[in-house]
């Protein structure tokens, strides 16, 4: 079933991926990478809950302080103690806290012009996290590391954005100031690949 999953992982098929981690783990509960790649993949997907669940589960099988899992549970707290979730059409959306109204007033608008136009281009509705409510979750980070650590484990400088599917992870906008990129096309660019990856 790994080795499956791996296999769908590289075609972007990561739904399926995780569905065949979750029979490798029934089929071998003791194996710790079982349950870190299990991590790897919900959190790919915005299921931070079982991500979660999955990365403590590995951290008892495996005494050993892997950097990885460290990393993933210390911007999964920053997460839940900083950031909130805010919903658009189709979009659960987590920002940091005091950025309510610039999400409001900036984020908001373009969000919700590109998931329009994008979802009428391509006639297609995202199927969405089903444990956000099937909608597309977007995090975006005020920090480059945060979002290097949400999305790799690990410091990653260049990327600004990912998209995992019905998942995508982003700078926000002072951020991408900071790396001179433009947040809005990124967004779009990123929200593009939402859809296009269910075609």
């Amino acid at each position: 079933f790994r080795q499956a999953a791996y296999v769908l992982n590289d075609r972007r098929r990561w739904p399926e991926c995780l569905a065949f981690l979750k029979r490798a783990v029934e089929r071998d509960p003791k194996t710790p990478r079982l349950y870190a790649d299990l991590a790897r993949y919900a959190l790919y997907l915005g299921e931070n809950t079982a991500g979660l669940d999955a990365v403590k589960k590995a951290n008892e099988l495996d005494a050993v302080n892997r950097p990885w899992r460290r990393n993933i549970e210390e911007v999964l707290r920053v997460l839940r103690k900083h950031y909130v979730e805010l919903e658009t059409d189709g979009m659960l959306v987590r920002v940091l806290a005091k950025d309510r109204p610039a999400f409001r007033r900036h984020y908001r608008p373009f969000i919700e012009r590109s998931y329009d136009l994008l979802t009428r281009k391509y006639g297609l509705t995202p199927k969405g996290v089903a444990a956000a409510g099937n909608r597309v979750v977007v995090d975006m980070f005020a920090h480059p590391a945060d979002f290097n650590a949400r999305t790799f484990g690990y410091d990653h400088p260049g990327l600004v954005g990912v998209c995992f599917g019905p998942f995508l992870a982003m700078h926000d906008g002072r951020a991408a100031a900071g790396s001179g990129m433009a947040w809005g096309r990124t967004f779009h660019h990123e929200s593009t690949h939402v859809l296009t990856l269910e075609l």
